[in-house]
């Protein structure tokens, strides 16, 4: 394999006529040591190396969903005593000698021969894989596990009654055990229990959600447990989204579900794990391929909007659901670019435009994240978002029925905004400086001066100077 370049061993040579340092002849100093040649990011061509357990956690995705099969691949499949995990169990009895699961094996082999028996047997191999699994032996959990998925593929709705027992004890597996691949394993099989279960489950997404929030940061919990448990879940979420313009109820349910839980939790020191884990699962549920958007996308910010700007939390100093949309918005914005991020912004834009003054507030700090998060890279048309603005500046005309906090929420996304929008779609909208040259707002008017020329004095010169020397 030809060795990488280092760039040149050599010292380089001098210019032509170039007079020579003195110093280009001392003796080196004993004491001065070499520059230390930082490890770059080029990715290792080694097929086995050695990588830390962050390192190997970093790099796992939980989704199993995308890489499953879509046709079937086997005749046999058609048979009506064709069994998803008789086909399994044959196949990993020849690649798994564990001692475990040769035990396993020895006791399940005569309740499975075809489909009509497997579905006789069912709750004696419910009880026989609930019982190897929680023995948490490393190298037969993976087949235990896939078996597990698979037996939910061949009962069906008829898996329902085991599906609480079961989900408790893989996910206790995949919360306590010390090995990567047994954690990965057991999120994978929760992954494909979603998906077989996907119609039963989705009408309702509250008891799942129960099940799995205690790995979402509800009870302590390791941070990349948490995003796992999200990553598995976010399948049902997605298809709760999927089917939001025929029936809003299920998307609604869990959305509302999750808002009553964080107020309940609201200045408690549980409360930040649990909105961490929650803004794992949504924006997992928001992203797509690459650096597109899921279909589902829209529809869900659509529900999760309508829930922040509900009439139940217009009394609160901030909806339940703030932080969790500030970092999803965030992360969403980070993931996509220009073109993807515009239904999103869209969805944004018109919550803002129709909301009434009380949440005037509330409106300026998501303006803010959507104008300040990479510069305001994400907005290919400015002209939408300056109106969301103007919008929010009419609403709340007099500072006096704001704090003032609140009134610094929205100088500072006007700040944001014309920062960093195009010169020639802040033009047409410079009037609105005026508001704050004049009334209540005048008090405002000259720390709203200095932060705007701290984050950009060009942009200062150009828009804000002429208002400030007037009001001086």
């Amino acid at each position: 394999m030809p060795a990488m370049s280092r760039g040149t061993t050599g010292k380089p040579s001098a210019k032509p006529g170039a007079r020579p340092s003195s110093k280009a002849f001392s003796k080196p100093s004993s004491k001065v040591r070499p520059p230390k040649h930082t490890k770059g990011g080029t990715a290792s061509s080694r097929n086995h190396r050695f990588q830390g357990f962050s390192q190997r956690i970093a790099k796992l995705k939980i989704e199993p969903v995308r890489r499953g099969r879509s046709t079937i691949l086997d005749d046999a499949e058609l048979e009506s005593t064709f069994s998803y995990f008789r086909d399994s169990f044959l196949e990993w009895k020849e690649l798994c000698l564990a001692e475990n699961f040769v035990h396993f094996s020895r006791k399940v082999s005569p309740l499975c021969d075809s489909l009509p028996q497997v579905l006789h047997h069912s709750d004696r191999i419910v009880d026989l894989l609930v019982e190897f699994i929680e023995k948490g032996e490393k190298f037969s959990e993976e087949p235990l596990l896939s078996l597990l998925a698979h037996l939910a593929h061949d009962l069906g709705e008829q898996f329902e009654k085991h599906f609480e027992r079961v989900v408790k004890t893989v996910a206790h597996l995949a919360s306590t055990h010390a090995e990567i691949e047994v954690i990965e394993w057991s999120f994978t099989c929760l992954a494909w229990l979603f998906k077989y279960l996907s119609r039963l489950l989705v009408p309702d997404l509250r008891p799942t959600f129960d099940l799995i929030s205690p790995l979402l940061g509800r009870a302590q919990q390791k941070a990349f447990v948490a995003r796992f448990a999200a990553e598995s879940l976010s399948f049902l979420v997605r298809k709760a989204g999927a089917g939001y313009h025929r029936d809003k109820t299920p998307l609604e349910l869990i959305v509302r579900h999750i808002s009553e839980q964080l107020k309940e939790l609201q200045d408690n020191e549980k409360d930040h794990e649990f909105q961490q884990g929650i803004m794992f699962l949504l924006a997992d549920s928001l992203k797509g391929i690459q650096r597109g958007i899921h279909s589902s996308a829209s529809a869900i910010l659509q529900a999760l909007l309508a829930e922040a700007y509900h009439n139940d939390y217009a009394s609160l100093q901030a909806p339940p659901l703030e932080a969790v949309l500030v970092g999803v918005i965030t992360a969403v914005i980070h993931h996509t670019d220009s073109e993807n991020f515009k239904p999103l912004l869209d969805v944004i834009l018109t919550q803002i435009s129709s909301a009434d003054a009380q949440y005037a507030p509330f409106s300026s700090r998501l303006l803010f994240v959507v104008g300040g998060v990479r510069k305001g890279s994400r907005i290919a048309d400015w002209k939408p978002v300056l109106g969301s603005l103007e919008h929010i500046l009419n609403s709340a005309n007099d500072p006096a029925d704001l704090e003032s906090t609140e009134s610094w929420d929205l100088l500072s996304a006007m700040t944001v905004i014309f920062q960093y929008c195009a010169l020639d779609a802040a033009i047409p909208y410079e009037k609105l400086f005026e508001e704050f040259t004049k009334g209540a707002w005048d008090g405002y008017f000259l720390p709203f001066c200095n932060m705007f020329a701290q984050l950009g004095a060009e942009r200062f010169k150009t828009l804000l100077l002429p208002y400030f020397k007037r009001s001086v």
